[in-house]
């Protein structure tokens, strides 16, 4: 993932993100997951295939300069694109959890994700965010 961006600078590509194949999560979860892709890609048009998974690799002054709150990483794709940067989308292998449990529902996963995801769509609409100047050839201005 990392080869796909520089994440020292910020460039022309503002992300990059995993997107998890042969999931190992039970099927309430995956039909949970799904249908949320699909509420959050209708509502944004963020058209990535899942902001759930963890692996993301952003540059740090792009990431500074997006507003911060908890759960964030389900909607960098659309914040990054916003602001005019590529996200790309590079499949990973979803790995099973070695230890713990979830401290989630589903219920209280779409709880959550429909308040965060009422701000983002407020955000998206209403504000702009100070972005580190760059041109689109990925050169800083």
């Amino acid at each position: 993932m990392v080869r796909r961006i520089d994440p020292a600078r910020v460039g022309r590509i503002g992300l990059v993100a995993g997107n998890r194949r042969r999931r190992t999560a039970g099927p309430w979860r995956l039909v949970a997951s799904r249908i949320a892709n699909a509420i959050r890609k209708a509502a944004l048009q963020d058209d990535c295939p899942d902001t759930a998974c963890g692996l993301k690799v952003i540059p740090r002054d792009l990431y500074l300069a997006l507003p911060y709150f908890d759960s964030q990483h389900r909607y960098l794709p659309a914040l990054v694109r916003r602001y005019g940067f590529e996200v790309v989308n590079v499949p990973v292998d979803d790995r099973p959890r070695i230890s713990g449990r979830s401290k989630y529902t589903n219920l209280r996963r779409a709880a959550v994700g429909i308040v965060d995801l009422l701000g983002v769509y407020w955000l998206l609409r209403r504000t702009s965010v100070g972005v580190p100047p760059v041109d689109r050839d990925g050169d800083e201005a």
